[in-house]
């Protein structure tokens, strides 16, 4: 047995009563190496996001509103209404910082999952994971998901017309993957190729003369 090599006759291999490891769930193979769209299911990932980032940012205007009307009740109520109604840039920059930040800590910290993508059983995950085979963290840096975000932000600010990217690329990536170097995929894609790269694969040789002494 040559096992500075990894290669192992069959028969000492099959004396030694070594289990043969192998990837779980090998009917999986039909997902293939490079993951699909999950364009639609991104779609409705999305929904539950903005929702979600809609009733937060409501919850803190209405905090904001009950601020205004018990501990500044000294002021006339045309200013206290103009404090509360008055204020555009204001109202849409808490939103936009909300908006952003919350795809900044799904990226980071949660490991590419929203809320949404939860739901969906989606993730995001960096590029290299895909294409290295030596990799086995797909989680995204600081500088992933801080570009991510911003990506989300522009498409927020173009009214949703950076969103095309989606439909215009051949991958379905849209403009926060191409400005992150990153990938919306399914779990079940990534449940597979980790066991698929945790399996180790094993070199075997048959030596037709020792099998037939043994015989």
């Amino acid at each position: 047995m040559d096992t500075q090599n990894n290669i192992i006759n069959l028969h000492d291999y099959l004396s030694s009563n070594q289990e043969l490891k192998t990837i779980q769930n090998f009917q999986q193979m039909k997902i293939g190496i490079i993951p699909n769209s999950v364009i639609v299911k991104r779609f409705w990932a999305f929904l539950v996001d903005i929702s979600f980032v809609s009733i937060i940012n409501i919850l803190i205007m209405q905090s904001y509103t009950f601020f205004v009307d018990n501990f500044l009740s000294s002021i006339p109520f045309e200013k206290r209404m103009q404090l509360i109604n008055g204020h555009f840039i204001l109202n849409l920059a808490i939103f936009m910082s909300l908006y952003t930040c919350y795809f900044f800590y799904s990226n980071y910290i949660l490991n590419g999952k929203t809320l949404g993508k939860k739901i969906m059983k989606i993730r995001v995950v960096n590029q290299d994971f895909i294409f290295d085979h030596s990799q086995f963290r797909s989680n995204l840096s600081l500088k992933n998901s801080f570009q991510r975000s911003i990506g989300y932000l522009l498409c927020y600010m173009s009214f949703g017309i950076f969103f095309i990217f989606h439909f215009a690329s051949e991958d379905k990536r849209g403009l926060p993957d191409f400005l992150s170097g990153t990938q919306t995929v399914s779990d079940e894609w990534i449940e597979f190729i980790v066991n698929a790269r945790d399996a180790k694969a094993e070199l075997i040789y048959l030596d037709i003369q020792k099998l037939s002494i043994a015989a």
